[in-house]
């Protein structure tokens, strides 16, 4: 009897919690002036992430009407992913939550170089990325990967290229990292994922990667840039 009214009981609780999510799926934009259920989830998913509206969570007002402060939440949230931050709750930012509403997103993103920049080796460039507000003292490693021609039906690379080391134990909420292009150290060890010593590497096509230290969460340029 008792194993059974746990399992009405864990069933109850699934059924809500799922309820729950599709309630919280967003269909609609948003933006100054619109109300509703919509802007309800929206605010409360914003307020949950830590994106506080003090109008709600100070002064008690209700929740449904989108104002100048749940803009800026909005907008501080899209920032913190690289979306256009003009808090404007359109079609890319209501696919982002919708793939995972309810719950931090965890990614990262390199900003800068993304592909087609030249950049002068000996030079000064800032590698930039974005980050969510949560990784406050989180690391990360920089990495330049040498461009490999992918495989072909008749032609596949042996081995992959392994990536320089451009800096490690960088504080992902830091940002952005000056670089002076083309300092590198040698490609990481497979063995125990040190660098090696200090380099030049050649000219060419690279991509920039960021790695968070403890899980090796990565992400890359979208295409190469080139060094020369």
């Amino acid at each position: 009897m008792k194993k059974y009214l746990i399992f009405v009981m864990l069933s109850f609780l699934f059924c809500v919690v799922r309820a729950n999510a599709q309630d919280s799926t967003f269909s609609n934009d948003l933006m100054i002036g619109s109300s509703g259920k919509d802007v309800v989830n929206l605010q409360t998913w914003l307020m949950s992430n830590g994106y506080d509206i003090p109008a709600i969570s100070i002064h008690g007002g209700t929740k449904g009407y989108f104002g100048e402060q749940t803009r800026t939440a909005l907008s501080t949230y899209q920032k913190s992913i690289g979306f256009p931050s003009r808090g404007f709750f359109g079609p890319m930012t209501r696919e982002r939550l919708n793939k995972g509403v309810g719950y931090r997103d965890a990614s990262f993103r390199v900003i800068s170089p993304n592909g087609g920049e030249v950049w002068q080796k000996g030079t000064l460039h800032s590698i930039v990325w974005t980050s969510p507000y949560y990784f406050r003292s989180t690391i990360a490693d920089l990495r330049l990967l040498p461009y490999q021609q992918p495989c072909t039906t008749q032609v596949c690379p042996m081995y992959a290229i392994a990536p320089y080391i451009i800096a490690t134990s960088i504080p992902i909420n830091q940002n952005s990292y000056n670089w002076n292009v083309g300092s590198v150290y040698g490609a990481v060890n497979m063995t125990n994922g040190l660098p090696g010593d200090y380099i030049t590497i050649p000219d060419g096509q690279y991509t920039v990667q960021i790695c968070e230290s403890v899980s090796g969460n990565c992400d890359s340029s979208d295409a190469v840039f080139t060094l020369r």
